[in-house]
C-alpha cells in the first residue's frame, strides 16, 4: 500500500438490512418474569394473613380477601405510578382532569387501593 490508496474515495453499497431488533415482548410477559404465579400467590396469602391479624383496626374493618386479579392490578398501578408522579396519592383519582390518572381509576378505586397498601 502506498500514500496514494488512502486518498481514494470510499465506495460502500447503500445498506439495505434491517436495521432494528426483530423481538416483539408485551409488558405483561416482563412483568409474569418477576412476578411468578408462585411468588403472587405467596404475596396474596401474606396479605390476606396480615389483614386477619390486623381485624379491628378501622383500616381493617372491611377486609376483602385480595385475589389475583386485584395483586396484578395493584402492582401494575404501582408501576404506572412510578412513571407518571403526581403530588398526592388521591390526585390518581383526582375528580379535576388536570390530575385524574383514568388508567388508575379504571383498575381499582382509591379505598381498595388505600386498604391493600
Amino acid at each position: 500500500m502506498n500514500k496514494t490508496d488512502f486518498q481514494k474515495p470510499v465506495y460502500v453499497d447503500e445498506f439495505t438490512e434491517h436495521s432494528s431488533y426483530n423481538y416483539t415482548i408485551f409488558t405483561t410477559k416482563v412483568f409474569l418474569l418477576l412476578f411468578t404465579s408462585a411468588k403472587m400467590e405467596y404475596i396474596i396469602m401474606e396479605t390476606n394473613s396480615y389483614a386477619s391479624r390486623c381485624m379491628g383496626e378501622e383500616k381493617y374493618e372491611k377486609w376483602e380477601r385480595i385475589s389475583s386479579d386485584d395483586m396484578n392490578a395493584y402492582f401494575g398501578i404501582m408501576i404506572i405510578m412510578g412513571l407518571t408522579r403526581l403530588l398526592a396519592l388521591s390526585d390518581y383519582w383526582h375528580r379535576d382532569p388536570l390530575f385524574h390518572c383514568s388508567i388508575i381509576a379504571n383498575f381499582m378505586t382509591r379505598d381498595r387501593s388505600y386498604e391493600i397498601n
